[in-house]
């Protein structure tokens, strides 16, 4: 069986791909070193662009599929828009609301240590959850403990 094969660039940034089986990827960095572009050996493409500090800021494939990510002034990561569901927003690193193109939506809450405390969903289901991750209150009350 042969050995997969990497390539890079004079920076060292991965540029191209074979695996065992002769599956090929060819890869574009920009300066800073992000991929920009990917072309496969099955003609499957993706893009992605980057801002000025270096954060993703969109990507797109052959298959239509696209995301956008926006950040705030201290380039933390607050909206992610998708072609396909769902479209999320996150505060500080943590998802805090999901919406689908349905209209339902959920919402995420977390205490000062950052974990993950409640989760309240539009039709009025929630969970409730202790220090180690636990559900300790549910509603409906079926799914208590």
């Amino acid at each position: 069986m042969t050995e997969p094969t990497f390539g890079y660039d004079s920076k060292g940034n991965p540029i191209y791909y074979r695996s065992a089986t002769g599956y090929e990827e060819w890869y574009t960095v920009d300066s800073n070193g992000n991929e920009t572009h990917c072309i496969n050996s099955n003609g499957d493409e993706r893009w992605s662009e980057y801002d000025s500090q270096n954060n993703l800021v969109s990507f797109r494939d052959s298959y239509g599929y696209e995301e956008s990510y926006d950040y705030d002034s201290d380039g933390k990561l607050y909206h992610v828009k998708c072609s396909e569901d769902p479209e999320e927003w996150y505060n500080d690193g943590k998802l805090i609301h999901t919406k689908f193109s349905n209209g339902y939506e959920v919402f995420y809450d977390y205490n000062d240590k950052g974990e993950l405390i409640h989760v309240k969903e539009l039709n009025g289901e929630e969970w409730w959850y202790d220090e180690d991750g636990n559900i300790t209150y549910s509603n409906p009350s079926h799914h208590n403990p």
